[in-house]
């Protein structure tokens, strides 16, 4: 489920090829909407569905970005980290503490907000396996945000990582590389 701002809301599912919902703001209220897309999804939905709210933007230097957080039970968790994002994509002084961040495919930088108990493995599921990239990103302190960039493709040699060279596995928690002073890296699957 997207924010698309002033157009309204959107969903859609990779798990559903070529599903889509798309509803004004002014007209349908987020309760509504919620209750609208359970009716509208296809009696095929697979039952593991995990669901998501994105907010799409563009930061203050013109990168279109998204920040996404999964709805289970502690969304408002993953709100801390996307709300930190958003206001330093917002900040000309603060963008620079996210460092660069390489956009994936569509040309869309994606800042997952996850939890410090959230694995590698439960971040990778949520990318395309023939090739993207997302930023993980943590609230860390009062204010402060952790960020890393993972991605399913090779970009091994352009200043990536492999898992495999740093020590990682999918059962690794973010709160490890949080530890591991990974903050910033580049990391391949």
């Amino acid at each position: 489920m997207t924010d698309e701002g002033e157009y309204g809301r959107s969903a859609t599912s990779p798990q559903l090829p070529g599903w889509v919902a798309a509803y004004p703001d002014d007209v349908v209220a987020a309760r509504e909407y919620q209750q609208d897309l359970k009716r509208a999804l296809p009696d095929r939905t697979p039952t593991n569905v995990i669901g998501h709210w994105q907010v799409r933007g563009v930061d203050v230097r013109g990168q279109e970005y998204v920040i996404r957080w999964q709805t289970d039970d502690q969304p408002e968790a993953r709100v801390v980290a996307g709300n930190r994002v958003q206001r330093m994509l917002q900040d000309e002084n603060a963008i620079d503490q996210l460092r660069t961040h390489e956009p994936d495919a569509t040309g869309v930088v994606t800042y997952v907000c996850c939890l410090s108990s959230d694995t590698l493995g439960w971040v990778v599921e949520q990318l395309d396996p023939r090739g993207d990239n997302v930023v993980v990103v943590a609230a860390v302190a009062d204010s402060m945000v952790f960020g890393t960039q993972v991605a399913t493709d090779d970009h091994t040699g352009h200043g990536w990582e492999s898992f495999e060279a740093l020590g990682l596995t999918m059962d690794m928690t973010v709160g490890r590389l949080m530890v591991g002073n990974l903050a910033s890296a580049k990391v391949t699957v």
